[in-house]
């Protein structure tokens, strides 16, 4: 009879792998070896290669219903791995795409290199409400931007 791995997991560091252990003892119909989290790593490189170890440990899970010491339970498990490789490769392929099309656009993200512009007519409004006396922290209130942007506006005016 071969040897089956349990692998417990939690989400927080408050819960407990106890519940879990107690019940895959109570139903377990092989010997479950000991695995620590050393081991736990040697497991997952002893079944992808079985050369590389001298006992190798297969997978079960209780609750998905894969037991890769039957049959049945390796081929699933490799199929899995089939189609984790090609989701893989699609998204891979998507993204050089992705990478391509922003290049040909001339920048690396696909957006402009930073701030957008002004648009004309709200430059222009800006200089027709500093041309009137209004203030900068006004004029940006009333025109929508910043007042970074009103006091470089402003100072261009009072160098020209």
């Amino acid at each position: 009879m071969k040897t089956v791995a349990l692998y417990l997991r939690v989400s927080t560091g408050e819960q407990t792998v106890e519940n879990q252990r107690r019940e895959l003892l109570t139903r377990r119909s092989r010997p479950f070896a000991p695995l620590s989290i050393a081991s736990a790593a040697a497991c997952r490189i002893s079944w992808r290669s079985s050369a590389s170890s001298t006992a190798p440990v297969d997978l079960y899970l209780d609750r998905q219903g894969l037991d890769t010491s039957t049959p049945a339970g390796k081929a699933l498990f490799q199929m899995l791995g089939v189609f984790a490789e090609f989701e893989r490769s699609i998204i891979q392929e998507r993204i050089t795409a992705g990478i391509a099309r922003a290049r040909a656009k001339g920048t690396r993200s696909g957006r402009a290199f930073g701030r957008p512009k002004l648009s004309p007519e709200r430059e222009a409004a800006v200089r027709t409400f500093l041309a009137a006396g209004t203030g900068i922290r006004k004029t940006a209130r009333l025109v929508g931007t910043g007042n970074a942007t009103v006091a470089q506006i402003a100072a261009e005016m009072r160098a020209a």
